[in-house]
């Protein structure tokens, strides 16, 4: 079951129906650079960006909410977001470790290790996120104003704690587009953000949206003068 709001429908063509998700790519071609994370969380997630050729359904911000229905030439329905909300980042604690390797049959499988091994190719971290407003959801996600969630971040060693709770803290109230993604599947309550994580906006006292990785260079639209007035209008 589905938000029973503003939907809107799009059909695709051509056999388009899938949102790029990189960080599986990136980890495999080994595009995580160690030193980047000593920039800060922010830097490293938008050196994660410039590497990743993305396909995407939308060409705006407010065509990612989900209250956009994507619909592919296999008939399945999508949106790029489930769920959108204002808050702020509270605290940070560290998730798992991963690497990837080849069954005997050539298959590429993930391998879970503890945050921190020295043979991970990425380590998650978990940020506790104080709901402030919820801007649209789809239907089967139950989340109410006060809430908190837990979002994951891909990364590439392990951070400080304190020195990236500052940071994500200090950003204020935000807006991020969260979605279910794979690589943060270990847990049924992680959400993950869009784009592997480039989807989150700093609000300022007049609600103006400020993306601090996506920009219009990136090729999509509407971003600049976006404001929360107008995702609540477009939901």
């Amino acid at each position: 079951m589905r938000n029973g709001g503003k939907r809107r429908t799009i059909w695709l063509g051509g056999g388009v129906g899938v949102v790029a998700t990189a960080a599986l790519t990136l980890v495999a071609a080994g595009v995580f650079d160690s030193d980047v994370s000593t920039n800060g969380v922010i830097h490293e997630l938008e050196h994660a960006q410039d590497v990743v050729s993305r396909e995407r359904v939308y060409a705006t911000p407010l065509e990612a909410l989900p209250s956009f229905d994507y619909v592919g030439h296999d008939g399945r329905v999508s949106s790029p977001s489930q769920l959108v909300v204002v808050g702020t980042f509270t605290s940070v604690t560290p998730g798992r470790g991963f690497s990837w390797d080849h069954s005997e049959l050539g298959e590429e499988r993930r391998v879970e290790l503890e945050y921190g091994h020295e043979e991970a190719w990425i380590n998650t971290i978990h940020v506790a996120f104080a709901v402030e407003e919820v801007i649209g959801k789809e239907a089967d996600v139950e989340l109410e104003r006060g809430s908190e969630i837990q979002v994951g971040l891909a990364l590439s060693g392990p951070v400080d704690f304190t020195a990236v709770k500052k940071e994500l803290a200090g950003l204020g109230r935000v807006v991020v587009f969260l979605n279910r993604s794979a690589v943060f599947d270990y847990e049924r309550d992680l959400w993950g953000i869009l784009e592997d994580g480039a989807f989150i906006g700093r609000v300022d006292p007049e609600e103006r949206i400020e993306f601090l990785i996506l920009d219009e260079t990136d090729g999509l639209e509407g971003i600049e003068g976006l404001t929360v007035e107008d995702l609540r209008e477009a939901s």
